[in-house]
């Protein structure tokens, strides 16, 4: 086992950032709705880095993708996969990402995770064309997809 406990490495001003984690709980009513309730956690240390390549993905000729990946290393007890709760998500610089994959890492440190989170707003962020959803046509180039929807 490591002798190392890295939390104040990783709880560092200098390396560390702050993000914001929404917690959703979910509840089934007697109607068989889904009832959710959101609370946000603001300013949460941790170490914020790539996490994968941004690799575009083709699927056919109409539809394109690049998943944006972050990995977050924290102390925060964050969610992936819980019974009555939906992911959280996290918002950081201006993106809301999602936890994907959780890994525990206790032998750096009491409650240490490590977070895969993908990019909720991928289409947005790829394409600037795109303001809150929607098209905005102010190219010539743009103009071409049109006929596509």
């Amino acid at each position: 086992m490591p002798l190392l406990t890295i939390d104040d490495i990783l709880l560092d001003a200098d390396i560390a950032d702050s993000f914001t984690v929404r917690r959703r709980q979910q509840v089934i009513d007697t109607n068989g709705r889904a009832q959710v309730t959101e609370i946000d956690y603001a300013n949460i240390v941790g170490v914020v880095n790539a996490g994968d390549p941004n690799d575009l993905h083709r699927d056919n000729a109409e539809f394109e993708l690049a998943w944006n990946t972050i990995s977050i290393v924290t102390n925060f007890t964050l969610v992936c996969v819980l019974e009555g709760y939906l992911p959280d998500i996290i918002s950081w610089r201006g993106g809301n990402y999602t936890v994907n994959n959780l890994n525990e890492y206790p032998q750096f440190g009491p409650g240490f995770v490590q977070a895969v989170c993908t990019n909720m707003d991928r289409i947005e962020s790829m394409n600037p064309s795109y303001v809150n959803g929607q098209l905005i046509f102010s190219t010539t180039n743009d103009s071409g997809l049109i006929g596509i929807l």
